[in-house]
């Protein structure tokens, strides 16, 4: 069952006794254009683009966690992943270590994979523009980020979102997105309380 806990939210009920707030709900690029960038990131000097960042302050009472969620729509070329991430006051929302977390997706640490298409040879799964099989345009994606908040309350935090191309100087797009800002009050053992924003 859903109940609304105010500004249109609405939680489970079993979450209704911790009111969800929130921060920040911001559209970007819906009317028709994109952010493309050829930047990779995850070796020295290189660190993806910023496409979205909004200061938030966060009242007394308003929770012990937060989440930054994005969705949009993506696009990645000659076999090119989507990279994401998300900073706090410049500090990594979910840091990782190439070969732990990273392995899996082959982002680099504080990067996620959103999006990628293989492009082998003699493909056709796409070749949306005329770039050959791993052109694969308007792919819709989503990700939320969890963080505890150490910070004394009232406090603004900074939040930053990057893109960036697993394959240097290989383009990809992101737009027809948004990103909200939640704040929560966790209790008890959760994975997200195990690594502090300060």
């Amino acid at each position: 069952m859903l109940v609304s806990v105010g500004a249109g939210i609405a939680v489970s009920e079993a979450q209704a006794g911790s009111a969800l707030f929130r921060q920040s709900a911001d559209f970007f690029k819906t009317n028709g254009t994109q952010f493309n960038t050829a930047l990779t990131a995850g070796i020295a000097g290189s660190d993806g683009a910023l496409f979205y960042r909004k200061n938030v302050t966060v009242g007394i009472g308003q929770g012990n966690a937060m989440f930054v969620t994005v969705y949009g729509n993506g696009s990645a070329v000659g076999g090119a992943s989507l990279w994401l991430s998300c900073r706090i006051d410049g500090a990594a929302c979910r840091p990782s270590l190439k070969g732990t977390l990273a392995a899996s997706d082959g982002s680099p640490g504080a990067w996620v994979t959103m999006l990628h298409v293989p492009a082998a040879a003699g493909t056709t799964n796409c070749n949306n523009s005329g770039g050959g099989g791993g052109d694969c345009h308007n792919n819709v994606f989503s990700y939320q980020w969890c963080m505890p908040i150490q910070k004394l309350l009232p406090g603004t935090f900074t939040i930053d979102l990057k893109f960036a191309t697993s394959i240097a100087g290989q383009r990809v797009s992101i737009g027809k997105g948004e990103v909200t800002v939640d704040t929560v009050h966790l209790t008890g053992p959760q994975s997200c309380l195990s690594r502090a924003v300060q």
